[in-house]
């Protein structure tokens, strides 16, 4: 693994220390209480004694330019005035009493993490496929649809034979029944160059007969010496997974056949020598040589064909107009296997109806997928708002495959839109050529949360390697809201019950806002702004490597890791541990998007130089000394008393707001001008003439209020405020293993020449940064 630096790092999750890195989970805080029991919330309607009420005016300076929405709202004069959201200073607010109050992570992403990872037992097992249990029989197929009300339900297809649907190979399609596939729903070319066509066909066909009568006499053997299971079976199947396979091994080949200009079928068959060297180094029983020597014989074969399919033997073998698609057919099955396919039109005698379908994205990308039509006695299977959430945020990550992308000369450019439009499920204003429901694969399983609950969980994707739920969910790893707890944070800026989790009863349903933030003046010099183009990345937390602490000197998964118990040698799976909450690093200069990005990829926004300043005002109602100094400290961190101890240079802090914060925009720094309170009492003066006053304390006595309430030193560190100081720092540099949204595509060719798509490579991970 190879330690990197992003545009963000992160502040770790409240605890003592050393809790979380012990497998202990953090630790939030809950002031409040709406079960009838310990402090209660104040009300809106009156006065609380001992509670202040009022505003404060700050001033917020930028040190950058700034990516803002503004708007334009004349003012009393008729002058352009321009004015930004109180929303935006809310959310950074908010987001840092989070922090400093050790309260509840209210708002992230808590969709599914999904994965998918073909060649991985552990991703085998989690789809049931086994010896035992083919894929065909582990995963249904069904069709979607959607309700008058707006929900989506599948309707499971008839199966054939045993199986829920039936995968035919493309080149048994085009040896019986050419004529079903048009040209753009073939993944390869078997027309071009009618010869070459031709002999590439037979030589495919031969090697798959050759598989097939290896297949049966490998079966055989492992029968007769009972291998399953065995020492030798586990020493096999982490050979061919670990160290030979195709993912590693194919790369290689085709970079020493490049380089080297060398045969494909030579560089092969020094891959199978390797491959049972490596075997017959690991076992050494006489009568399992002949099982070896078939294995090693039928993966050269494989590799072979993959050869082949990849375009090794022939480069335009592969077709690169083709896309995916869905069509009725007519067809034919005996039990398993499907002896006829035909036009749906003109069907034979015996034949029923079913949809031929092909996803570029599934499988091995050679083989479609035969599905009976709709079981008209089905119950039909309600696809839950999670799974839809989960599914939709990795459709949002999705890439179509560049290489096999053609040229606009050979298709129209809005064809790669209805390309991606075939896997966007569940978004009704999107449009596609198919007239029929959309074909779906999926799995109903029940699984255990970490309180020991059952859940039932629905899985569903465009092919039948669909992404997979991860075994930890963010929602399992950020902890469990205490019932009927109220943390700072919703007790000033309010919550609604779905903020809420599960609504138990005696809860209060919602609570509204002690705080209202005005809209900001834009004061001075703003110009007209500029449209600039930025490569606004998304980070997500399915990066394990970036969002996960690291398991010893490798990378943590969302599946767990396993650890030895101490009195024994049994092992046990310990739940991965969050980083924390993730922030932009402050930088000292504007980064610049450089190079030739295509426009699909960017996002403009309009960017003003730090000419100007904003002015806001934020109202408060109800709120104790202490809450008011936590509101303070979020605005600006210079008021805590020891802040120097956690920055000995004195450098100063700046908070970001806006876009394009991973490009250094939108630092800026708040200051409080003055903090003006409710008067009390019934007086004309109080309630007319005066209603407000200037506080005779200074912004530091209500800090100082909130640090004694919350016990000192002990509590800093529970909240890691020397990483929450840090991250309102000026990074002056960055060494040579830093990956920013600029030079991304550089560090991947530098450290993968392999390396395909986009985003961060496997084997990077993030540089831990201890306290």
């Amino acid at each position: 693994m190879k330690k990197i630096t992003l545009p963000y790092d992160f502040i770790p999750l409240p605890g003592e220390g050393t809790a979380s890195d012990s497998g202990g989970g953090p630790e939030y805080l809950y002031p409040y209480s709406n079960l009838g029991e310990g402090n209660r919330l104040p009300r809106h309607d009156r006065a609380a004694e001992g509670r202040l009420s009022g505003y404060l005016t700050y001033k917020i300076e930028p040190h950058s330019p700034l990516a803002l929405e503004l708007r334009e709202i004349p003012d009393a004069d008729g002058r352009a005035a321009y004015w930004l959201s109180g929303s935006t200073v809310r959310g950074k607010l908010h987001s840092n009493v989070e922090i400093l109050s050790a309260s509840y992570p209210a708002f992230i992403d808590d969709s599914d993490l999904l994965y998918r990872n073909i060649g991985e037992k552990k991703y085998r097992d989690r789809l049931g496929v086994s010896d035992e249990c083919k894929l065909e029989q582990a995963v249904e197929a069904g069709y979607l649809y959607r309700d008058e009300d707006g929900s989506f339900y599948i309707v499971p297809a008839a199966p054939i034979g045993d199986f829920h649907f039936v995968s035919v190979r493309e080149l048994d399609i085009i040896r019986c029944w050419g004529h079903v596939l048009k040209k753009k729903e073939r993944l390869f070319d078997w027309s071009v160059r009618a010869s070459d066509g031709a002999l590439i066909q037979k030589k495919l066909e031969g090697y798959a007969d050759q598989i097939k009568k290896l297949d049966e006499a490998i079966y055989a053997i492992r029968q007769r010496e009972e291998v399953k299971g065995t020492a030798a079976d586990l020493s096999i199947e982490e050979v061919f997974t670990s160290s030979f396979p195709f993912t590693i091994v194919f790369p290689k080949i085709k970079s020493e056949v490049k380089k080297a200009k060398a045969k494909y079928e030579a560089v092969i068959d020094d891959q199978c020598r390797n491959l049972g060297r490596e075997l017959k180094s690991r076992i050494k029983e006489p009568s399992l040589q002949e099982l070896l020597n078939k294995m090693v014989e039928r993966w050269g074969l494989k590799l072979r064909m993959h050869a082949i399919y990849e375009g090794l033997e022939k480069p335009w073998f592969k077709n690169k107009a083709s896309a995916p698609y869905q069509k009725a057919v007519s067809f034919d099955a005996q039990g398993n296997s499907v002896s006829w396919i035909g036009h749906v039109s003109f069907p034979r005698a015996g034949a029923v109806k079913g949809m031929l379908f092909n996803s570029t994205n599934a499988g091995s990308k050679r083989g479609h997928y035969l599905i009976g039509q709709e079981r008209k006695d089905a119950e039909r299977i309600k696809v839950p708002d999670q799974t839809i959430a989960g599914y939709n945020s990795a459709f949002g990550r999705m890439r179509l495959d560049e290489a096999n992308k053609p040229s606009n000369n050979n298709k129209p450019p809005h064809d790669d839109d209805n390309n991606k439009a075939f896997y966007d499920l569940f978004n009704i204003l999107s449009k596609t050529n198919c007239k029929y429901p959309k074909i779906v694969f999926y799995k109903q399983e029940w699984r255990k949360d970490l309180s020991g609950n059952q859940e039932q969980v629905l899985v569903v994707g465009r092919t039948p390697y669909f992404r997979v739920r991860h075994h930890y969910q963010l929602n399992d790893l950020r902890g469990t809201r205490k019932q009927g707890g109220i943390d700072y944070a919703s007790a000033l800026f309010g919550y609604i019950a779905s903020e809420r989790g599960n609504g138990n009863a005696g809860e209060q349903e919602g609570y509204k806002s002690r705080l209202r933030f005005s809209p900001l003046r834009v004061c001075g010099n703003i110009g007209l702004g500029r449209i600039e183009k930025f490569l606004l990345a998304k980070p997500q937390a399915t990066a394990e490597a970036m969002y996960l602490k690291p398991h010893g000197n490798e990378a943590s998964s969302y599946e767990g890791h396993s650890v030895k118990r101490q009195r024994n040698s049994e092992s046990i799976i310990v739940a991965p541990q969050l980083r924390g909450r993730k922030y932009y690093h402050v930088l000292s200069q504007p980064l610049k998007l450089c190079g030739q990005v295509p426009d699909n990829m960017t996002s403009q926004r309009y960017v003003y130089d730090p000419s100007f300043h904003l002015k806001g005002t934020l109202h408060f109602k109800n709120l104790t000394e202490a809450e008011l100094g936590l509101l303070l400290l979020a605005m600006d961190i210079s008021l805590l008393p020891d802040a120097s101890s956690f920055n000995p240079d004195k450098k100063p802090y700046f908070e970001q707001i806006g876009g394009a914060k991973a490009y250094g925009y939108g630092k800026v720094q708040f200051s409080i001008e003055e903090i003006q309170l409710e008067q009390k009492g019934s007086s004309f003066e109080s309630l007319i003439v005066q209603p407000y006053k200037q506080a005779e304390v200074s912004s530091a006595h209500y800090v100082a209020a909130y640090l004694r309430e919350r016990g000192g030193e002990a509590w800093l560190k529970r909240v890691h405020m020397k990483r929450y100081v840090k991250s309102k720092l000026v990074k002056e540099s960055f060494d040579k293993n830093h990956v920013d949204w600029t030079n991304i595509d550089e560090k991947r060719k530098i450290d993968s020449r392999n390396a395909k798509g986009g985003g961060y490579l496997k084997s990077w991970v993030l540089e831990y940064l201890e306290e």
